[in-house]
């Protein structure tokens, strides 16, 4: 797989309608009746064992967002983006697909695979801020019918849809010439992928009852043996700072905190490309206002806290922008 993204820059639900491959006003009518009709928060999709998260389903249903006005996110991006400019951060701004969106024929039964809404011209839009923005959707988009890039039973994308995420990001930062010098490619392991059994988070929801657990391939990254890496665990300093949602967290910070495991995540794969350790700031509720929070708290304590990070690489579900509260 070649990829270059530089060239690039739980409820029973209603009786499925069938969406014709360029009736996309059809899927928005059916993922709104959905996420407005059912209970709870997970629902069911058409496709046997696939769950989605309301929340994604009702950002899905709202097709071209960004047309109804910017909102406050486009300024608080921008004024954020300025702050770390001026101390010499470049960010890196990686919104997630929606999963209902790549997958809009697990959802709806008869839903052709590009039912669902592209967000392209949305990214164009956000690059106004300033930031350089990472097109995962296309990504996605090209990977999904070779290996599940989005979890059936949980709400976050797969160990290979972050292992994609790790690629496309990596190969981004990397080009930042502030960090370039500091690159040390080769300096971890990453193991064969094997088999990885979980019961996901949307499998929770009440209305799920039944749902079997789904096996995927996981791959491990770290130091020590290929054959069984041992986890390189975040750093307190590093020239690059990993902060958003849950997305930054599963696949990495184990099983105890629901993330399943260590060592298959994003910042996992992104230290094993760049070479070295990073920091993670993550929050579960709100990548959008939480993560930057938790950097705010990091400067009040230490005003010299950026005085060494040359890049920002800021993850969290593009719902944000619908649903998310900007503070």
């Amino acid at each position: 797989m070649k990829l270059s993204l530089l060239s690039l820059l739980c409820v029973p639900l209603l009786a499925s309608v069938p969406v014709r491959a360029q009736d996309a006003s059809a899927f928005l009518k059916e993922t709104a009746a959905r996420a407005a009709t059912g209970e709870g928060f997970a629902l069911k999709g058409d496709a046997p064992g696939w769950l989605f998260l309301r929340d994604d389903v009702t950002h899905a249903s709202k097709g071209a967002f960004w047309k109804g006005g910017p909102g406050p996110a486009l300024a608080i991006i921008t004024k954020f983006r300025e702050s770390l400019t001026a101390a010499g951060v470049t960010l890196i701004l990686a919104p997630v697909p929606s999963k209902a969106g790549i997958y809009p024929d697990k959802l709806i039964s008869g839903a052709a695979p590009d039912a669902g809404p592209s967000s392209a011209a949305f990214l164009e839009e956000l690059k106004t801020t300033g930031a350089t923005v990472v097109d995962l959707e296309t990504l996605f988009r090209q990977e999904r019918e070779k290996t599940p890039v989005f979890c059936a039973t949980d709400s976050h994308w797969s160990p290979a849809g972050a292992v994609l995420a790790a690629t496309g990001i990596a190969e981004i930062a990397a080009a930042v010439p502030g960090l370039t010098p500091l690159l040390k490619p080769g300096t971890y392991v990453t193991a064969p992928p094997e088999k990885f059994v979980i019961t996901g988070d949307l499998a929770a929801a009440p209305a799920a009852a039944g749902t079997a657990p789904e096996e995927l391939l996981l791959t491990k990254t770290g130091t020590g043996s290929a054959s069984a890496p041992t986890p390189v665990p975040a750093a307190p300093t590093s020239p690059v700072i990993l902060m958003g949602d849950s997305h930054t967290m599963v696949f990495t910070d184990g099983a105890s905190l629901g993330m399943h495991c260590q060592g298959a995540g994003l910042r996992d794969h992104l230290q094993a490309r760049l070479g070295f350790p990073l920091i993670q700031l993550s929050n579960q509720n709100s990548g959008a206002t939480g993560a930057r929070r938790l950097l705010n708290q990091r400067l009040q304590t230490n005003p010299a806290y950026l005085k060494n990070v040359k890049v920002v690489i800021w993850v969290f579900s593009i719902r944000e922008f619908t649903l998310g509260k900007w503070r």
